[in-house]
């Protein structure tokens, strides 16, 4: 029964981690970010992007003259 047991808790542990990283995977993160261009903590390409950043920004910004 132990290894029934162990089966189902590592199956639960698998089904969690799945909607963590569906959650994570769902949130903005730094290629959608207004600021791409601008901002201090961006990647280089290829490089990890962060998820649910303080500093992201929905909207573009035009660098030239500051307008959005």
């Amino acid at each position: 029964m132990s290894r029934l047991s162990d089966l189902s808790n590592t199956l639960y542990y698998i089904a969690e981690s799945l909607r963590d990283l569906d959650k994570i995977v769902s949130l903005p993160n730094c290629n959608g970010c207004g600021k791409l261009n601008t901002c201090e903590y961006r990647p280089a390409w290829g490089r990890m992007t962060r998820y649910n950043c303080p500093l992201w920004n929905s909207e573009q910004v035009n660098i030239k003259d500051g307008k959005k």
